[in-house]
């Protein structure tokens, strides 16, 4: 079995490593996971366990869906929490909205049950993950943060292909590994 999820992996640009620093920097001293840049990503859909049998399924489907679909682009925009500022869980990077981000993640969890996988509902809130918060103290940091970057432009992304990954995990966190790489079609 090996642990799988279908992604856009997403090069940080200068603003967004300026970003990115400034959170680690700020809340330094909380014990909080932060993704290595090499392992930032869009998530279109975790998988999880996934048999071999399930592993070539999900290969001819996300071949299938990728020759359709046309390269789009999205802006990185915007910062925040998942869970409350009571009990902060995730610090994420949002994206900005695009009909051809919509339009791959709908097709995508449409056709998922073929590969023996249950379709997710319909509301889909895109973000890059950028820490896993185990404990912090600096809630008050965490928020000036997060109303400093709350409606800032950091980046934009173009979407040429999307990774199939195998995800290993280590006590120094989790390495991810391309199964393979689907490249969208030229317009």
């Amino acid at each position: 079995m090996k642990r799988t999820f279908i992604a856009i992996k997403i090069e940080p640009g200068e603003e967004l490593r300026k970003v990115i620093f400034n959170f680690r920097d700020t809340l330094r001293n909380d014990m909080i996971k932060w993704v290595e840049d090499d392992n930032i990503h869009l998530t279109l859909r975790f998988l999880g366990n996934t048999n071999p049998g399930q592993v070539a399924t999900v290969t001819q489907l996300l071949k299938n869906i990728c020759v359709q679909k046309i390269k789009f682009e999205f802006h990185l925009s915007g910062a925040g929490i998942f869970k409350s500022f009571r009990k902060p869980r995730v610090i994420w990077i949002g994206i900005e909205q695009d009909n051809g981000l919509q339009s791959l993640y709908r097709s995508i969890n449409e056709n998922i049950e073929d590969s023996g996988f249950t379709r997710e509902p319909d509301l889909w809130l895109p973000h890059l993950t950028i820490g896993r918060i185990k404990e912090i103290t600096s809630k008050k940091l965490l928020r000036e943060l997060i109303d400093k970057y709350q409606n800032q432009l950091f980046q934009l992304v173009k979407v040429q292909e999307i990774v199939f990954f195998e995800s290993k995990l280590f006590p120094s966190g989790p390495v991810y590994f391309p199964v393979e790489k689907f490249s969208l079609k030229i317009e």
